[in-house]
């Protein structure tokens, strides 16, 4: 700096001046300015929004603006116009607990932005100068419109798929109550059946045992009685005259009938209680085949059935002979019962590498239809009824299916009404 010496006349006499140092000052106004430019840049390009307010929230300083703001329209407001009104108070008392704590403050707030509509931003509030006369404060955002929907969605996707758990528990607690009422009641059916099933058990055990008791009864006097009337038509103790043979022969067919029923009711009571076991032995099944025919043809005679000529190649099996001969027998005599005077009975045979085959055929009345499938059943007949044409009692069938299922084998009918039947049954070769 510079002074001037001056005489009263206004000359200059002399000049005076002193120089001050500068350097620090200038070096630190320098250093200010570097540091001004490199926060500036600094924050102009920082990924973050970057806004200095004024602690009544008007804007001071702004790095950068959304698409859709206008930079001088904002700089020129107040913070709250772009945040909802519900937000305000977040806001105020954030800046208030930076002001009175000079800590940061972190929060959430929804930014309406033009066009666009609403955004939310994370934010973190603090103060650039605590010792400031004048403060300032500092707020970085950055945008999480996307985390928050997301954060919504994921949300919304949580209640729907609590919604969705609660709707299905509800159901399958639903379910479970109602598999456990079912269980509980079919428990009690169960309970139910098994006492029932006991008391069946029981009874029929008690019907067979009455059955056999009562056939052994009957049987027992009926051989007396064919015994007799075996030495009466031997005539070993006087002759008799026609009309006494006569009698006789009626005694001894009803004798016979009676005692062949009995036989075949004890079959039945002992193949329902589980008693009816198998004789295996190697049986020439040609030669029962034709014994059978010899042992019905005098029933066919008096029927005025024939006897078709009915050669078999059926060879020989491991079965119970007596039963196959029962089966046999029962299907004869039932054709024979049920085709009248005139018509034809025969037996055909045929033999596989697994088990053999025999077939009773009949030209006979025939079974309706709706018959077949009870025509095995006990004391069934195709004339069943009040007016039945046809004597018996209904047990040959239900006998020849036990037996042949007993072997392990099957049984089934073909007819037609007024043109006969075929009765066949397939029994294995060798039964185990």
């Amino acid at each position: 700096e510079f002074g001037l010496g001056i005489e009263r006349e206004g000359r200059i006499d002399f000049l005076e001046g002193y120089l001050r140092d500068i350097s620090e000052r200038m070096e630190a106004e320098e250093a200010l300015k570097a540091s001004e430019t490199r926060w500036r840049t600094l924050v102009q390009n920082a990924p973050n929004h970057v806004t200095i307010i004024d602690p009544d929230g008007n804007h001071l300083y702004i790095n950068r603006v959304e698409k859709g703001f206008d930079p001088a329209e904002v700089l020129r407001s107040n913070i709250y116009k772009w945040v909802p009104e519900k937000h305000h108070g977040i806001i105020r008392k954030s800046i208030e607990k930076t002001l009175k704590t000079g800590k940061p403050v972190k929060y959430q707030v929804e930014v309406t932005v033009p066009g666009v509509g609403t955004t939310w931003w994370s934010c973190c509030m603090g103060l650039i100068d605590p010792m400031a006369q004048f403060p300032q404060i500092m707020i970085i955002s950055t945008d999480i419109t996307r985390e928050r929907k997301a954060q919504e969605e994921l949300s919304q996707a949580r209640s729907d798929l609590e919604e969705r758990v609660r709707l299905r528990t509800s159901q399958l607690t639903e379910i479970n109550s109602q598999l456990e009422r079912e269980i509980l009641e079919r428990e009690k059916t169960q309970e139910a059946l098994n006492e029932a099933k006991e008391t069946a058990e029981t009874a029929n055990r008690a019907k067979g045992d009455f059955i056999a008791s009562m056939s052994h009864e009957l049987r027992t006097p009926l051989t007396s009685i064919l015994g007799f009337v075996g030495l009466l038509e031997g005539e070993r103790h006087g002759s008799l005259n026609e009309s006494q043979i006569d009698f006789v022969g009626t005694i001894r067919r009803n004798a016979e009938h009676l005692l062949s029923l009995i036989n075949d009711i004890l079959d039945v009571a002992k193949s329902e209680a589980g008693q009816d076991e198998l004789t295996r032995s190697v049986v020439d099944l040609d030669n029962l085949v034709r014994r059978s025919l010899e042992m019905i043809s005098s029933r066919a005679l008096e029927s005025g059935v024939e006897i078709a000529p009915s050669p078999t190649h059926l060879g020989s099996a491991i079965v119970d002979e007596r039963k196959v001969r029962q089966i046999i027998l029962n299907l004869l005599a039932n054709a024979c019962k049920f085709t009248p005077a005139g018509g034809e009975v025969g037996v055909k045979g045929v033999r596989s590498q697994t088990d053999f085959q025999i077939t009773i055929w009949d030209t006979g009345i025939g079974i309706p239809p709706q018959a077949k499938d009870s025509i095995f059943e006990e004391f069934k007949q195709v004339d069943s009824g009040d007016s039945r044409k046809y004597p018996g009692t209904g047990l040959g069938l239900t006998l020849a299916k036990k037996f042949v299922e007993i072997h392990g084998g099957r049984i089934w009918v073909e007819s037609k009404l007024k043109q006969g039947s075929r009765f066949t049954f397939s029994i294995p070769l060798s039964v185990e």
